[in-house]
């Protein structure tokens, strides 16, 4: 199992296979070379560090030792397979609650990263319950990161990143590459239709 592979090497196997069957004779060969490439690209592939599903429901966090810590464990096997599948991870569902790297109330779980050598803190909201508005004000300062089902107010400022769900709705499930700072969204799979607004590739702040 790996991770989805970038647009890159999408494109490097098709060109390859396009050319093995244009071209006949010995010229057609050149077109294992695209396709070599690609496949040495996908040995370098590494899981996003962060998974967020369009409903903002579900968050995944690629751990040390090939686990993947949940927010939630569903009863539905789709969520946690769909969730294993694009992270490239068969390792055990682990629930975010009882790592030692989080602290969870019932209202969100706070988690402490240290990727790339650096720190990211994420507020990830647990229920839809309401919050006072300054409490969460300050817990939002303090993030790299802010994850939730719910709108959230203009009051919540991240350092980095609120994927609440007015974005959500736009973009759809979010993969944050903590190291190259970079978000990949669904909406970018999907192409520009006049029946879509695909957000475009985002980095970090």
């Amino acid at each position: 199992m790996l991770p989805a592979m970038s647009d890159r090497a999408f494109a490097a196997f098709v060109a390859g296979g396009l050319w093995l069957a244009l071209w006949s004779g010995r010229v057609r060969l050149w077109g294992l070379l695209p396709i070599l490439l690609g496949t040495a690209s996908l040995a370098q592939l590494r899981p996003p560090d962060v998974l967020v599903s369009g409903d903002g429901r579900h968050v995944a966090i690629a751990g040390d030792t090939g686990e993947l810590l949940v927010l939630r464990q569903s009863k539905s096997t789709y969520a946690s397979d769909n969730l294993r599948e694009v992270a490239g991870i068969e390792g055990a569902l682990v629930p975010l609650a009882g790592w030692p790297g989080a602290r969870c109330s019932r209202d969100a779980c706070s988690v402490t990263l240290d990727r790339h050598g650096r720190v990211h803190t994420l507020l990830l909201s647990r229920n839809r319950e309401l919050i006072d508005e300054r409490a969460l004000a300050a817990a939002c300062e303090r993030a790299d990161i802010v994850v939730s089902e719910r709108w959230l107010p203009r009051s919540c400022r991240p350092k980095r990143l609120k994927a609440d769900r007015g974005l959500l709705e736009r973009s759809g499930g979010l993969a944050i590459d903590l190291g190259a700072a970079r978000v990949r969204t669904v909406a970018e799979s999907r192409g520009n239709h006049g029946w879509e607004r695909p957000r475009p590739v985002r980095r970090l702040h």
